[in-house]
């Protein structure tokens, strides 16, 4: 399931704007949906990317910046977030639910 498919700007320096299409996704994709005008594209899910979406990728030379589940992981662990609890926790504290 896709959640989101945004079109976005970054701006680099004055005046250079670099435009990117983000995807976020809670499967895996087949094959990525990214807006071809794009400059690059992000694409993130919390699951991993199927062979055949990074062979597309690959093969098509396009710029897209690919952050997969294990890549979370791998960046929560450095952090110090080993654990489902430590996540919780670390969650609970930086984005207190609203009252």
């Amino acid at each position: 399931m896709t959640i989101r498919n945004e079109e976005k700007q970054l701006r680099l320096g004055l005046g250079q704007i670099l435009r990117y299409a983000d995807q976020l996704s809670t499967d895996a994709p087949a094959v990525p949906v990214l807006a071809c005008d794009r400059q690059f594209g992000i694409l993130v899910t919390i699951s991993f990317l199927a062979h055949q979406a990074y062979q597309e990728l690959h093969s098509d030379r396009l710029p897209v910046v690919v952050i997969a589940g294990a890549d979370i992981a791998g960046i929560l662990v450095k952090a110090g977030l080993g654990t489902p609890e430590a996540v919780q926790e670390w969650l609970t504290t930086e984005f207190p639910a609203a009252g």
